[in-house]
């Protein structure tokens, strides 16, 4: 019996079965709408972060007087892939905003 099925098995692998790709599928209207809502949201909720994080956030540590949490803050502004000279003039005028 078990020669019977390897000899099927070896037969159906020797058959040379084609397989035809699906044709592309494009996204319906509501697929689109849904996605154009769900990126829109994400940008507001994206607006609303940085808006609590740079400036609320800032307000805060300047009437409580942390200077250490206003450099900390002042640093994660400056984009990372501004060129070194900008970060490091960025950096340097921030210390001495905070010294005076």
């Amino acid at each position: 019996m078990n020669y019977t099925l390897i000899a099927q098995a070896v037969e159906s692998a020797s058959k040379a079965s084609v397989v035809v790709p699906a044709p592309p599928t494009f996204p319906t209207g509501g697929q689109i709408t849904s996605f154009f809502y769900t990126f829109g949201a994400s940008i507001v909720v994206v607006f609303i972060l940085y808006i609590l994080l740079f400036y609320l956030l800032r307000s805060f540590f300047r009437r409580t007087e942390k200077d250490i949490a206003l450099f900390i803050l002042g640093i994660l502004q400056i984009p990372a892939i501004a060129p070194r000279r900008t970060r490091v003039a960025a950096i340097s005028n921030r210390l001495v905003y905070l010294q005076k």
